[in-house]
């Protein structure tokens, strides 16, 4: 793993297993694919479930992930729809799938929300007898095309941990566009590019996450500089860092920014 300096590697090592990922497949060859890809990168905390049992193991084991890969030829499918529906947080989930039927979704009361992205809603009664719609986003990735799958993960794992409580919809989700295509280094920047005051800007993220917007973007641009720390030169294409750039000066800011404040930014 080349490291540019001893300030990238520690910022590596801050971020080690920090993004929680669970592969619910019991194809051998699947696994062994999805591990070479997904394995050799640190930040990832990757957990391979081959049965409903170990699945269920690792979600009690675990409270929060940050992207479910999930095999949609598995045997025991089913028993992964009936678990993600109770889950209390939501989190993206990757279907690995050529092509979902008509059949298939209404089974699992799918919904086709854009070319991009699925949408599971289940009803769930919570304590105060309030019946709310629980939304769980799918992205659906070739199986012919693994290679296709580095860059989702890693764009909506880091989506996931920036937004923990819930999924970004609406100008929130427009935010989050605008932050991964633009990479605002400051709240004001990233405000105007939105048309927004800093003030209104602030409140907007306030339902979908603990974190204020100048811990957003550290956080955001934390992750971008270990995947790009990590990466060879050849994955640039593969994943969402071919378009980053950041100076040095600005670079070391970051990563000084987020090394000082670990426990605030990775266990909120």
């Amino acid at each position: 793993m080349p490291m540019k300096n001893r300030l990238e590697k520690i910022l590596v090592e801050c971020l080690c297993d920090t993004l929680h990922v669970m592969l619910c497949s019991d194809s051998s060859g699947t696994i062994c694919t999805i591990n070479s890809l997904v394995g050799r990168y640190p930040l990832f905390n990757f957990l391979k479930a081959r049965s409903p049992d170990a699945m269920r193991l690792y979600f009690r084991q675990i409270p929060t992930w940050h992207c479910l890969i999930f095999d949609s030829r598995c045997t025991f499918a089913e028993e992964f729809f009936i678990t993600i529906k109770h889950l209390p947080l939501w989190a993206p989930i990757i279907m690995l799938a050529d092509s979902i039927s008509d059949d298939y979704m209404r089974l699992h009361n799918m919904i086709a929300e854009t070319n991009d992205y699925i949408t599971i809603r289940n009803g769930i009664q919570d304590d105060s007898g309030i019946y709310n719609v629980r939304k769980k986003c799918i992205i659906i990735c070739p199986i012919k095309s693994f290679i296709k799958l580095f860059p989702l993960l890693q764009l909506h794992t880091i989506r996931k941990k920036l937004m923990p409580n819930r999924m970004p919809e609406g100008m929130v989700l427009k935010a989050l566009n605008v932050l991964f295509a633009r990479n605002p280094l400051t709240v004001e920047d990233w405000s105007i590019m939105l048309g927004s005051t800093p003030r209104k800007f602030q409140r907007m993220f306030r339902h979908y996450t603990n974190y204020s917007p100048k811990k957003l973007i550290a956080l955001y641009h934390a992750y971008r500089i270990a995947f790009e720390t990590m990466g060879k030169h050849e994955d640039y294409g593969k994943s969402i860092i071919s378009a980053y750039i950041l100076d040095d000066r600005a670079k070391k800011k970051v990563m000084e920014y987020v090394l000082s404040r670990r426990s605030q930014l990775l266990n909120a």
